[in-house]
């Protein structure tokens, strides 16, 4: 296992609980091994992830942040299993859909992937457990709630992608942020995680505005309606289904696409992996050329402070989200590098 990986996961539990074990080994979790969390990010040059950190990853960090605050064996589980939907490509598939603002369309296939699962079953037999009750994570709340409440999901996916994506912290820096977290009642009556803290929390805000920054990007959004239109047209020729999203892996469907009859796919995919920087502006540039132009989901977190919302008791959490909230990224982007807009004719997003 990766050292840094290692060193995370201890620092989010200092046990992996045993019942666990076997879960981890079911094919539907296996599966998503390979599927990236940064959503097509780490087949392309314009983004420097440190490593490849996958779905599977970030649920067993779930589980593990979760288990860690509740000691709870069914939220646990759920937490392991919430992302066992997600298909190859993560929240570029959602963009296939035009769910730019929600990105809930991925999590459409949850129950029925977790109910087909006979491994996942005896299992769940085997330990007593309904699967009604691990079917919906969100229904904890330390495990899921609201934007831009506080949760094990929330906050995994803002430390893991603080090491792997954004690089803005290392693991030490999440020991400090992690130790500080604790199970408060927020305004709403419900239980939450929460900083003891208003540094930390201040420090963990500012770090994860650099992430939320980058997730509202051009740079990102490209990098996710290309591939997005890059599977349409793999689907429109025939070369896969849909449906394949859930069984092959992100590396098998590129193999794909080198391997189609289309000169133009390959070539617009081999200049994706190749670019380095892109183009963005408020003025359309040549009809011609491939151009993105959506509004995607602001992803941001507003955490407790000792049970209270962080922009009230925090000036600079308060000017931090306000700033992100009022953000607006050029309105057209494009690659630097040619790519025809008729390769995507019926799928671009303009």
């Amino acid at each position: 296992m990766n050292v840094i990986l290692e060193s995370y996961y201890k620092v989010l539990s200092d046990e992996t609980p045993d019942f666990l074990t076997d879960y981890l080994k079911i094919k539907e979790l296996r599966r998503i091994n390979s599927i990236g969390m940064n959503c097509g990010t780490d087949y392309t040059k314009l983004f420097n992830n440190l490593f490849f950190y996958s779905r599977f990853n970030h649920s067993l960090a779930v589980a593990l942040i979760i288990w860690h605050f509740t000691h709870d064996k069914v939220q646990t589980i759920a937490g392991l299993l919430h992302d066992i939907a997600t298909p190859s490509f993560s929240h570029c598939i959602d963009f296939l859909h035009k769910d730019y603002l929600n990105q809930e369309s991925t999590e459409f296939e949850t129950y029925d992937i977790l109910d087909s699962s006979d491994e996942l079953k005896l299992l769940l037999a085997r330990d007593h457990i309904p699967i009604d009750e691990v079917r919906d994570y969100k229904k904890y709340p330390i495990a899921d709630n609201p934007t831009p409440q506080l949760s094990a999901d929330r906050l995994e996916y803002t430390l893991s992608g603080g090491i792997t994506f954004s690089q803005v912290w290392n693991v030490n820096d999440i020991l400090e942020i992690y130790s500080d977290i604790g199970v408060f009642n927020n305004e709403f009556g419900e239980i939450e995680l929460g900083f003891r803290s208003r540094a930390i929390a201040e420090k963990f805000v500012l770090g994860a505005s650099k992430m939320w920054h980058i997730f509202v990007s051009n740079k990102e959004k490209l990098v996710m309606q290309f591939i997005a239109d890059v599977i349409k047209q793999l689907v429109n020729m025939g070369i896969i289904t849909e449906n394949e999203l859930y069984s092959l892996s992100e590396r098998e469907i590129i193999s794909l696409i080198y391997q189609s009859r289309s000169q133009q796919l390959v070539a617009a995919f081999e200049g994706f992996q190749n670019a380095h920087c892109i183009s963005e502006g408020n003025v359309k540039p040549d009809n011609s050329m491939y151009i993105v132009n959506v509004s995607p989901k602001k992803r941001f977190i507003n955490p407790l402070i000792n049970g209270r919302r962080g922009t009230e008791v925090s000036s600079i959490i308060h000017t931090t989200i306000e700033r992100f909230l009022n953000y607006t990224s050029p309105q057209f982007c494009w690659f630097n590098h040619y790519i025809p807009r008729s390769l995507f004719e019926t799928n671009c997003s303009l």
